[in-house]
């Protein structure tokens, strides 16, 4: 045999070793939850994102078997926010980047309930759902966060925002329209109009979307448009700020901006949105685009359920927390993620992981009479993507860019993702998109009244 093969048949081994070890240690770990006593300690996660999916799995493995874990979502699916945009342009699809939460979490031995948060209770310890009441001996709120519209009605009816798969597929179903409706109008100024996208957000999402929007009009356009210019394909992306990426570092912000300069994207620094119509984005000074579609990638705010708890909050509702992400005045309560306000943290995935495992590790530590320890964060590093062959990344004061920035970007979210079938089929996407193109089916997703009729019986 071939010293290549058995190096295969090796790693395919251990691989198989270290698969049947995780499953084992899965099935352990729910044996022990399933043991533990009525009287144990009950210890309830608000949410299923980054933090909230990060706590249950710690506080499985640290309380196995002496705490009835339970997870609360009104989903029931975890959603890799950070590649959203990806499917919304056809980079990957949407399958993969979801995964069922039930099966994530029984993997640790916890429980999964589906249902909308309604509020807390904090003098009773329950929780209102809307199927009921759970009560609670511990929680954890990290219900992310909502898009923040400033409190402009127009911006909110007539931009498309960028939180959840709904909005994705909405996103992807308009470009698909603006690209068939313009290779039958006949009006340039039109044409032009709806060959428009404008991008409200130099944050990271913002900046993703812009190149990714560009690169996918720069491919699709002269292979299945051929009676269209791509030339008359415009994306414009605006930031109120002097510079892109606020929470990222000047030399990886310049890098993006001159790499999106470079696809095309008119990227429009220290200007804000002041307000939109049905094609039409106006600015401040008065200044307008007309646009086929038009992304606000900018601005969160807590959702109503938190910004209605009965607790001190920071901006946007989140719950204002002390060192140790408790929540002052409330006992037993923690909060992490976008639900947590701790001045001068941004809103990333790796601050909401890194803050799920320390409320995992206080609540252990409450639990067994321990003091807690406070939370400090590590920055690892920053990576951006900007479109399919490029992108930055800056680790420990090195700023990389180019392929070798994208390859990074990859592997960090690669890694990110939760299950093994998510990582495979993202990495498969990613490469069948150099040897194909990408995919801009329209997806419809309300049933026709037919469908809906025999469904009902009708």
């Amino acid at each position: 045999m071939k010293s290549s093969h058995r190096f295969l048949l090796a790693v395919a081994a251990g691989a198989g070793v270290y698969a049947a070890a995780r499953v084992e240690q899965g099935r352990m770990r729910r044996r022990l939850a399933a043991r533990a006593p009525a009287d144990a300690p009950r210890v309830v996660v608000l949410g299923g994102g980054f933090a909230g999916l990060q706590a249950v799995k710690d506080l499985a493995a640290r309380l196995a078997g002496r705490a009835r874990i339970v997870l609360v979502d009104r989903r029931n699916y975890f959603l890799f926010t950070p590649m959203l945009y990806q499917a919304a342009m056809g980079g990957v699809t949407f399958r993969d980047i979801v995964h069922p939460l039930r099966r994530l979490v029984a993997r640790g031995g916890a429980q999964f309930c589906r249902a909308e948060v309604e509020g807390v209770d904090f003098n009773a310890r329950r929780v209102r759902l809307d199927s009921g009441e759970l009560a609670y001996d511990y929680l954890v709120v990290a219900l992310g966060s909502t898009t923040n519209y400033f409190g402009n009605d127009a911006v909110r009816a007539h931009t498309l925002p960028l939180k959840q798969i709904e909005d994705a597929i909405a996103i992807r179903n308009r470009l698909v329209d603006m690209l068939e409706d313009a290779a039958i109008e006949n009006d340039p100024a039109k044409r032009r109009a709806m060959l428009t996208v404008a991008v409200v957000g130099g944050g990271a999402t913002g900046v993703e979307t812009a190149a990714a929007c560009a690169a996918l009009f720069r491919r699709i356009i002269p292979r299945d448009y051929s009676n269209l210019d791509a030339r008359e394909a415009r994306v414009v992306l605006v930031e109120a700020t002097p510079k892109l990426l606020g929470h990222m570092g000047a030399e990886i912000a310049s890098i993006a901006l001159a790499e999106l300069r470079k696809m095309g994207v008119e990227v429009l620094l220290n200007v804000s949105a002041h307000s939109a119509a049905p094609g039409l984005l106006t600015l401040s000074g008065g200044r307008a685009i007309e646009a086929g579609t038009i992304v606000w990638a900018t601005g969160v705010k807590a959702p109503e359920a938190v910004a209605r708890m009965e607790a001190p909050h920071g901006p946007g509702g989140s719950l204002a927390v002390d060192e140790f992400l408790r929540a002052p005045g409330c006992a037993g309560v923690y909060a992490a993620g976008d639900s947590a306000y701790i001045a001068g943290l941004p809103l990333l995935a790796a601050v909401a992981m890194q803050q799920g495992e320390a409320v995992a590790r206080n609540i252990a530590r409450a639990i067994e009479g321990r003091k807690p320890v406070a939370f400090r964060y590590r920055n690892y590093g920053e990576v951006i993507s900007l479109g399919p062959k490029a992108g930055a990344a800056e680790v420990r004061g090195t700023v990389i860019n180019g392929l070798a920035g994208w390859f990074m970007w990859r592997v960090v979210h690669l890694a990110r993702l939760t299950s093994f079938r998510n990582k495979a089929a993202s990495a498969l996407d990613w490469t069948a998109g150099y040897i194909t193109e990408q995919d801009t089916t329209r997806l419809e997703v309300k049933p026709s009244y037919g469908e809906h009729a025999r469904r009902a019986g009708g």
